[in-house]
C-alpha cells in the first residue's frame, strides 16, 4: 500500500491504483487522506457531493474513522449501524449525513508517510 501511493506520479494514477485496491478487495469505494500538518489532501471515488460537504463541515476533525486512525495505527473495520449506538448527536448526525451517501462501513488502514506523518486509507 506504502509503495503505490508513494509511486503514483500525479493523482489520477494514485485514484486509478485505488480503485484497483478496493475492487480487488471487494469494495465499491475508497477514500484516501493525507494528513500532512503543513498540507492534508484526499483523493477518493466517493461522491462529490459527499466530499464537498466532508469538508465543508470540517468532518475531518470529528470523523469517527480519522480519530480511530490516529488512535490505533492498525486496520481496523468499522460499522456506522455499530460505532452510532454509542455516538453522541455529533456523531450521530456524521454517520447520518454518510448514510446518505451510501457510506455505512468499511475497513480504514493508516499508512505511514515518514517524518512522523501518516494517511488513512479507507475501503467502503
Amino acid at each position: 500500500m506504502t509503495d503505490t501511493t508513494v509511486a503514483a506520479a500525479s493523482e489520477h494514477s494514485l485514484k486509478a491504483a485505488l480503485i484497483d485496491v478496493a475492487r480487488a478487495h471487494g469494495f465499491e469505494r475508497f477514500a484516501y487522506l493525507n494528513l500532512h500538518t503543513a498540507k492534508s489532501f484526499a483523493v477518493s471515488n466517493y461522491q462529490k457531493e459527499w466530499q464537498s460537504l466532508y469538508f465543508a463541515r470540517s468532518y475531518m476533525a470529528i470523523d469517527p474513522v480519522v480519530t480511530a486512525a490516529k488512535r490505533f495505527r492498525r486496520a481496523f473495520k468499522w460499522s456506522a449501524d455499530v460505532e452510532r449506538r454509542r455516538a453522541d448527536d455529533t456523531i450521530k448526525e456524521f454517520y447520518d449525513s454518510a448514510a446518505e451517501f451510501g457510506i455505512r462501513s468499511g475497513l480504514s488502514i493508516p499508512i505511514r508517510t515518514g517524518f512522523g506523518q501518516f494517511a488513512i486509507l479507507t475501503l467502503a
